[in-house]
């Protein structure tokens, strides 16, 4: 089977997934070529396997303008498969069309479909998201398989399609390069701060992500735990490094991103809009209590794991970090369940059951 993968143009979470994706299709026996679509090295978010059944196809062009990248995903791309002899396509971005070749789509973004973050984002947001939807659900239209994350996500789907493909939801398990570096020597950007007053933010900084809001607690969460630290994987020049009990760390590498994991006392997820949020993920998996907006995707990765406030509310934001903070008791049996919700994701093998879904496809 030739397995064409198309990743042009992913980040964030999203790059894990494809990660971990091309490394399990690549030792799979049934796969004997794969050819990923994506940008070049340097520009390239994701890690890709050495195997000599793999080999990735450069589409610069496609990554660094973005009207030819939804002309190449919309138009260009099932010919180029057709003409190599690829016998399934899945596309990882959720925006590639075609019907020349058999093909599945992953729709992964949740926020053109969340009315109220969209709201707080600026007018180029908003306009890229509404483009964003429509390139998914062609996408969706086109494919026999349509890969989500939730059971949220894919009832959006299925009411969004003109068609009803078959349609899979698969919640990601922590990867195994981050389960690999999970070591727990200190982490030196924490060393000013004392154990129990560590927070840590692993994401962007886009507006439905809410982090200013979170930013502005710290200074009175810091009223009821002096020096309590909320540490966030952004440029260290970031303006909101500059607001008080905010500390920027750069971006991190996968092994410093588990030190960090294991070195602060809770997760802080503020977010107004996500599919699953992998950070929670990878917090439950590494053993760090998550405080997390109270919104039906945290509740469903998380459940009784993690400790919830309104995302508008301060006081809630302080309440439920003081909590984790402060509880041990309540700290332990959070950590207990996150753990335990962890191992049934890993036993589950979401990417062992994506390849199969592709297998089975072809």
């Amino acid at each position: 089977m030739h397995l064409a993968v198309e990743a042009i143009g992913i980040e964030g979470g999203a790059s894990v997934v494809v990660s971990e994706l091309l490394a399990t299709a690549a030792s799979d026996s049934r796969i004997s070529r794969i050819s990923v679509f994506s940008a070049a090295a340097p520009d390239r978010h994701f890690s890709v396997p050495d195997h000599p059944n793999l080999v990735v196809v450069e589409k610069q062009m496609a990554q660094r303008f973005l009207v030819y990248r939804a002309i190449w995903k919309q138009l260009l791309i099932g010919r180029q498969c057709r003409r190599i002899g690829v016998d399934v396509l899945v596309s990882l971005t959720g925006q590639a069309r075609t019907r020349l070749v058999p093909m599945a789509t992953f729709i992964h973004q949740a926020l053109p479909y969340c009315e109220e973050a969209l709201r707080r984002s600026p007018l180029r947001v908003r306009m890229r998201m509404a483009v964003v939807r429509v390139l998914m659900e062609w996408s969706g239209s086109a494919a026999q398989i349509v890969l989500v994350q939730t059971p949220s996500m894919a009832q959006l789907v299925r009411d969004a399609l003109d068609v009803s493909p078959q349609i899979e939801h698969i919640l990601p398990a922590l990867d195994k390069e981050l389960a690999a570096s999970a070591a727990s020597d200190p982490f030196p950007p924490f060393g000013g701060v004392r154990e129990g007053l560590r927070l840590l933010y692993v994401g962007a900084d886009h507006p439905h992500k809410n982090l200013l809001f979170a930013a502005r607690a710290m200074s009175r969460l810091r009223m009821q735990l002096p020096g309590a630290t909320l540490f966030i994987t952004l440029p260290k020049d970031h303006p909101l490094a500059q607001m008080e009990g905010v500390v920027a760390l750069g971006r991190l590498t996968r092994s410093d991103l588990a030190s960090a994991y294991r070195n602060a006392d809770l997760l802080c997820m503020p977010s107004l809009c996500e599919t699953v949020g992998l950070p929670l993920v990878e917090a439950m998996s590494l053993g760090l209590p998550v405080v997390a907006a109270d919104l039906p995707y945290a509740h469903y990765v998380c459940g009784d794991a993690a400790a919830y406030f309104h995302p508008d509310h301060e006081d809630a934001f302080v309440a439920a970090s003081t909590s984790v903070l402060t509880d041990s008791e309540h700290r332990s049996r959070m950590i207990r369940m996150g753990l335990s919700i962890a191992e049934e994701l890993a036993a589950a093998e979401p990417y062992r059951r994506i390849v199969d879904s592709l297998v089975a496809l072809a």
